[in-house]
């Protein structure tokens, strides 16, 4: 189990003083070369090879690193380091104090970051585009996915919360944090044709469920895991016995339980238990793909003799297995958080931190709750090479050369046998993705999360879940100070500027009341707190598909904690709407028919057995 320890400390410390010595001291190289103060490594942006409309080409040079250099008290010293700070003005504050705020204030925010070396960093090279957008298109784009939810136990959910929180107070220590989730800002724009990220929202219970999946090699895998994953870990809870007290043995069975629904789901994928098949509109047209369970309709027919397997069925199932998927859940259950995490979607905190004595400022620090799973994680490169000794696990950064996660769904081509390969893969077309070279001792790839436990306090103001989409563009420092930004303007609070400037510029997004939303903009508007406009507006109009070079899919939703939902920007509102409750029959563990497609295709490879867990502590 992961907690929280050791946090206070670097968060008192990052919230004082400026940045502008520490910045002329370290320079942009130890920018490139840190990492956060959450401790999350550092990572590169995409640095995805130039898209051209003519001719003439010019590479896209490998995005700055998006990670700010751990702070120490010796680096305090010299000039101290505030990301983002606030400032409000209190009732005993003179007219001179008001006047020297709003001053101050005039100078802008892009002046003061830009001052501090936050903004400063050059902005990539776009390529040229057939025309740019309009500002209706822009918001469209970005507000078409938005959406609000609000979490709303049922009665006797709430009041079973209550009468276990009051038992188990006698035993906790702490008061708690007197907050819980309220509200949850969601948004995803997509970058692949079609889209891959997906999004899941569930009440279990009075607990809440909320899942981020960032699909690969296809949507297929993806679409199964936005349907099941968060059944499969509810069933998985409510199935294991945990103490109702809480403690280290209660945070154990939780961890132990979601891990098994992790497990038992990348199971019953990578045995083709699922199919993606296309429905058909009335005119004909295909319209999204439907997740189908193979244990239900025309499959289960088929088991039971009443009609025969077809190729595409056969097939359906098999590109489910073989396509990818990485996930991060987060289970909310009272003041305790577990986040499990799959893949490199990310999951961060946001801390609201005081740095005066009378309250008139605070800054937002980040506490990462998730890891990377790929080869620029030393723990990471560490386990495969244990897994596979004497194997080149890692080539150019990647699983056997080709797979960014070393944790996915799916993937199976990273997990069945080699003989299963080879007689799955003579039936896709040629340019489909080969078996990877040196495949000696499969499987290379896991699904089994790492389970971080946090215990909330009452400075917790928000949880960012996000895919890599807006983590290759943002640090975990820049999204908590966008979304304390958005918070302290006043829109997730008001209920102010989400139907307001329908009909304004891009400028007016500014000032809606999705968080998701304003860290898109900062993700798409060059990485930076203020998003810039015109960057935005040229990447935006880069066709999906070509887009892919400069943007990847990007999904967030951001969990907001309070008292109550009462006030909440746009809670009230008629687009909010409730989280729905987790149906656990989807749950239940589906039968295995890899071995059943496979025969139907005429193919006689043995059916692999259930993927291996990482044989090396974790």
């Amino acid at each position: 189990m992961q907690t929280q320890t050791g946090m206070q400390t670097g968060a008192q410390a990052l919230v004082r003083g400026r940045w502008l010595s520490l910045m002329a001291a370290t320079g942009s190289a130890a920018r490139l070369a840190g990492v956060s103060a959450a401790g999350s490594a550092a990572r590169p942006g995409p640095g995805r090879r130039a898209f051209s409309t003519g001719s003439s080409s010019e590479p896209l040079t490998t995005k700055k690193n998006n990670s700010l250099p751990m702070l120490t008290a010796g680096a305090l010293a010299t000039g101290g380091a505030a990301y983002y700070l606030y400032s409000t003005s209190s009732s005993s504050s003179t007219s001179n104090d008001s006047a020297a705020k709003q001053a101050a204030a005039a100078a802008g925010e892009a002046g003061m970051l830009a001052a501090d070396g936050l903004e400063d960093l050059p902005l990539p090279k776009l390529p040229p585009v057939p025309r740019l957008l309009s500002d209706a298109e822009i918001r469209h784009v970005l507000t078409a996915n938005e959406a609000l939810l609000v979490p709303k136990p049922s009665a006797k959910a709430a009041a079973d919360a209550a009468a276990t929180a009051a038992s188990s107070s006698s035993s906790s220590s702490g008061s708690g944090s007197g907050k819980r989730p309220v509200r949850i800002d969601i948004n995803s724009v997509a970058s692949n044709a079609p889209c891959e990220d997906y999004h899941a929202e569930a009440m279990l219970g009075s607990g809440l469920l909320v899942g981020i999946i960032d699909g690969h090699a296809g949507p297929d895998c993806g679409k199964v895991l936005s349907t099941f994953l968060l059944p499969y870990v509810a069933r998985a809870i409510t199935a294991a016995s945990i103490p109702k007290e809480a403690g280290p043995a209660r945070s154990k069975a939780i961890e132990d339980a979601i891990t098994a629904g992790f497990v038992q789901m990348d199971a019953d994928i990578v045995n083709a238990s699922f199919t993606t098949l296309p429905t058909h509109a009335t005119d004909g047209s295909v319209g999204p793909a439907a997740v189908v369970s193979s244990t239900s309709g025309s499959v289960a027919s088929w088991l039971f003799g009443l009609t025969g397997p077809t190729r595409s069925a056969a097939l359906a199932s098999l590109r489910t297995a073989l396509a990818g998927a990485c996930a991060i859940v987060a289970y909310l259950d009272g003041d305790d958080i577990y986040v499990a995490s799959t893949g490199d979607s990310r999951a961060v905190l946001g801390r609201r931190i005081p740095y005066a004595k009378d309250g008139s400022g605070y800054s937002f620090v980040p506490t990462a709750l998730s890891m990377d799973h790929t080869a620029r994680n030393p723990g990471e490169y560490a386990r495969m090479a244990e897994e596979h000794p004497g194997e080149e696990v890692f080539s150019r950064g990647r699983v056997l050369g080709g797979l960014m996660p070393t944790r996915a769904f799916g993937d199976s081509r990273y997990k069945w046998s080699l003989e299963t390969l080879l007689g799955v893969m003579e039936h896709f077309p040629k340019n489909t993705r080969r078996i990877p070279r040196n495949y000696r001792t499969p499987p290379y790839v896991t699904a089994k999360p790492q389970v971080v436990h946090y215990t909330r306090t009452s400075s917790d103001d928000f949880l960012i879940l996000a895919t890599d989409g807006l983590w290759d563009e943002l640090s975990n420092e820049k999204c908590v100070a966008v979304v304390g930004r958005h918070m302290d303007s006043g829109a997730a609070t008001t209920g102010t500027g989400t139907e307001a400037g329908a009909a304004a510029g891009t400028a007016s997004l500014a000032a809606r009341s999705n968080a998701a939303t304003q860290l898109m903009r900062s993700a798409l508007g060059g990485g930076r707190i203020v998003p810039h406009e015109e960057h935005l507006r040229h990447i935006l109009s880069i066709p999906n598909g070509p887009s892919r070079y400069y943007r990847d899919d990007i999904t967030v939703s951001v969990i907001h904690f309070g008292a109550s939902a009462d006030g909440v920007a746009g809670s009230g509102k008629p687009h909010a709407k409730p989280v729905k409750d987790v149906d656990v029959k989807l749950g239940a563990p589906k039968q295995h028919q890899l071995a059943n497609w496979l025969k139907a295709l005429g193919t006689t490879a043995p059916t692999p057995p259930t993927p291996a867990l990482p044989r090396s502590r974790l």
